[in-house]
């Protein structure tokens, strides 16, 4: 159409729908928020794949710390249901080659991670060109002189894929040494959703929406 728009946002997802509500809590609701898909949401949706007995969670099931965080202040208002994830996780279980991971073997593996992060820390700090965390990864190996495919080797890709690959959504290659860490995260402990239906509950009366 010829209307006249005070702004349009593409994407009906978390960052799209927390941009128009607040353009209509400071009194700008001559919006439109364009979405490709047939739903609003973003990856809050619930894939049944694999039988409607086998929902799987595709995204946005988490927050991380919950300690005034704007979400989880969403979450109260509109009353979707959440359990708290208090302290840390002394049930979970872990296995390495096989078979469940030892206390010796966790301690190593601690050990090996602190090495690496303090190694990485010092590289960011040094006044040197920016290079991939992979680079990184690789220089370290060679100073300590673990053979590619070792155990060490594979212990510490494993915590670096648990804890920076999985956590960004980037391989090691695409991440910077330099600016891979630099976002701001909130204190306190995490809490789990209920299903996506629940979950995009959060976004009704977010504006206009034209698929």
């Amino acid at each position: 159409s010829n209307s006249i728009l005070d702004a349009v946002i593409i994407g009906a997802g978390w960052a799209g729908l927390g941009a128009a509500q607040s353009l209509k809590q400071h009194g700008i609701d001559n919006v439109l928020v364009v979405e490709a898909r047939n739903y609003v949401g973003g990856r809050s949706i619930t894939s049944h794949h694999f039988g409607p007995d086998n929902p799987v969670d595709l995204g946005s099931s988490w927050i991380h710390g919950v300690h005034r965080n704007p979400i989880q202040e969403l979450v109260k208002r509109y009353d979707v249901p959440f359990a708290h994830a208090e302290g840390e996780w002394k049930d979970t279980a872990a296995w390495y080659d096989g078979e469940p991971i030892t206390s010796g073997k966790r301690r190593e593996m601690k050990k090996l991670r602190k090495g690496f992060m303090k190694y990485m820390r010092r590289r960011q700090k040094n006044n040197e060109p920016d290079t991939s965390l992979e680079s990184v990864v690789e220089d370290y190996c060679r100073a300590k002189e673990m053979e590619p495919g070792s155990d060490e080797d594979h212990a510490l890709r494993w915590m670096l894929d648990a804890e920076i690959v999985q956590e960004y959504a980037a391989e090691l290659n695409d991440l910077s040494l330099k600016y891979w860490d630099i976002d701001d995260e909130l204190s306190g402990d995490d809490s789990y959703l209920a299903s996506s239906r629940e979950r995009r509950r959060l976004f009704v009366g977010c504006g206009k929406l034209r698929s």
